[in-house]
């Protein structure tokens, strides 16, 4: 009789260990599952406003179509989730300031929270910034990696959501953001 090593499964977030030695700071894994599922919120909300925007097509629907309600409420329960999901992420991102998560967690919510376009650039540059940060260094623990990699799929979150047409209607923006930090940006 053979014994099977055991197997675990990997998920989409490295949130959870499976290593029973393993004494990890709870309130990191905390903010790692917080940050997780926040992100999660988020697709869920950018696909429920996608498939909106599919609904109206042309442009000649009008939004207060009958038959557009269930899509405009799947839309807008979508993005009253992800405004849940981020306040709670932010008050445990509280207990861990200087935590790169932490630190994106601070920009997620400032960005979602911003009605400028040219504000929500700004927190895409300090995402850019911290992804860098989480990936300085000779040799990378895959600790870092997990994180670098969290960093960057809040990035890619945001960069999506900055190039939708439900986001910002601004027919002025820039094709290439400036690459220098921006004046009067919030320090974490």
């Amino acid at each position: 009789m053979s014994v099977q090593p055991r197997r675990t499964t990997a998920s989409a977030f490295p949130c959870d260990i499976s290593d029973p030695d393993f004494e990890p700071d709870h309130s990191a894994v905390h903010l790692r599952c917080q940050f997780a599922e926040s992100l999660q919120a988020l697709d869920r909300a950018i696909a429920a406003e996608q498939d909106l925007e599919l609904a109206i097509g042309d442009g000649e629907t009008s939004l207060f179509d009958p038959a557009l309600a269930n899509w405009l409420k799947s839309a807008e329960t979508g993005w009253d989730c992800v405004t849940d999901r981020l306040s709670v992420l932010r008050e445990v991102a509280d207990i861990l300031p200087d935590s790169l998560l932490s630190k994106m967690s601070f920009c997620l919510s400032d960005a979602m929270s911003s009605t400028d376009l040219h504000e929500f650039d700004h927190q895409i540059l300090f995402g850019r910034q911290l992804v860098a940060q989480a990936l300085q260094g000779a040799a990378i623990s895959v600790a870092a990696r997990d994180t670098a990699q969290l960093l960057s799929f809040a990035l890619k979150r945001l960069e999506v959501i900055a190039n939708r047409p439900f986001m910002f209607s601004d027919e002025n923006r820039a094709e290439d953001m400036p690459q220098q930090d921006p004046p009067g940006m919030t320090p974490y």
